[in-house]
């Protein structure tokens, strides 16, 4: 009895070591058979030389599957040698399917060692940026579409979505490392235009732009969608006048002037490389001036930290988003009546409390 005892035990720990090992070659069977549910990796090309994306977060499905396989990463992964380039460039990007995707966007990061995950390797970095994107959404949807950007020098993340209906959505993550221009080819950037407070000047920082230099075609674009200026702001207080100098002689065609008050939770990146980037979309006072190269702009704005984005349009020239940040302080006369008032009333009160003690 108890060898039939003992037996059935055998039998039944037999029993249990095929099922684990049943399992075991079944899940390594499925993983071999999903192992072409990975999707393949977009491209960017830059200035003629490309790279192959980092894939990161993703739901992908396989051909004659019912269901989609996903992975979920901890940062935006990324080839470990960046493309190399000067601003503005042309970003050209190769989805790996000739179908339209339903959405896509580009998120632009500038990044610094510090936002690299360090336990990982083998030709990849992975990286979890700290600072807020710069969101590009393109419309019309394309299988290779163009983007046009003008970025401050440093290394940057681009970090890409892409969803399809029947086939699932990625991350694709790319390593670019902007350079300062080229001296060669610093003509087709736009000049800056001067704004001048109190006898202080500052030269404009450069946004959105399409720029001709001379017997070029077509003419060259670069966006940023951001409002870029200087970092250290011209000071002032309020009532003051702003003159405005544009770049050209002739008189734009048209010309926007905007105040915008700011904090630093709407800059885009620290100030760094004497530039500060400004989330795009903000909205300020709109404020009317002459179309001419130069005017003065007068000017009553509460105490406060300002971008004033101008925007100037020539024929035959070009376009340009030129932005300045100019901090305003309280008025020194109003400072001066604020404490001679409270000077008045605590020795009003010294008075009344000295005549209360004597009675």
């Amino acid at each position: 009895m108890a060898l039939l005892n003992g037996g059935l035990k055998m039998n039944s720990g037999g029993r249990t070591i095929r099922i684990v090992v049943g399992i075991a070659i079944l899940c390594l069977f499925l993983l071999a058979d999903t192992s072409g549910a990975s999707p393949p990796p977009a491209i960017l090309e830059i200035n003629g030389n490309e790279q192959a994306s980092g894939i990161g977060d993703n739901c992908w499905k396989v051909e004659n599957e019912t269901f989609s396989a996903c992975a979920d990463y901890a940062g935006i992964i990324t080839p470990a040698e960046p493309l190399l380039t000067s601003s503005p460039f042309t970003a050209l990007l190769r989805l790996p399917l000739q179908e339209l995707p339903e959405e896509l966007y580009l998120r632009t990061f500038r990044v610094t060692d510090d936002d690299e995950l360090k336990e990982y390797g083998q030709g990849v970095r992975v990286w979890r940026p700290k600072g807020n994107a710069i969101n590009i959404y393109k419309r019309p949807l394309e299988p290779e579409p163009e983007f046009n950007l003008s970025l401050a020098s440093g290394l940057y993340v681009f970090s890409v979505g892409a969803e399809w209906k029947d086939k699932g959505s990625v991350t694709y993550g790319f390593l670019v490392h902007v350079n300062d221009r080229d001296p060669g080819k610093a003509s087709a950037s736009p000049p800056p235009a001067i704004l001048s407070i109190d006898g202080n000047e500052q030269a404009s920082g450069i946004g959105n732009n399409c720029w001709k230099t001379d017997n070029e075609k077509p003419m060259p674009c670069g966006d940023t969608f951001t409002i870029n200026t200087p970092a250290d702001p011209l000071l002032t207080s309020s009532p003051f006048t702003a003159h405005l100098s544009l770049p050209l002689q002739e008189s734009p065609e048209e010309l926007g002037f905007s105040a915008i008050r700011v904090t630093d939770d709407d800059a885009l990146n620290e100030a760094a490389n004497d530039f500060r980037a400004w989330r795009w979309g903000l909205q300020g006072m709109e404020i009317q001036v002459p179309l001419e190269s130069e005017s003065d702009i007068n000017l009553s704005l509460p105490p406060g930290l300002y971008v004033f984005n101008v925007f100037a349009k020539w024929e035959g020239k070009g376009d340009v988003s030129y932005g300045f940040l100019v901090q305003v302080y309280e008025p020194e006369g109003k400072k001066n009546v604020g404490f001679e008032f409270v000077l008045a009333i605590t020795a009003l009160l010294l008075v009344i409390t000295i005549r209360l003690k004597r009675r």
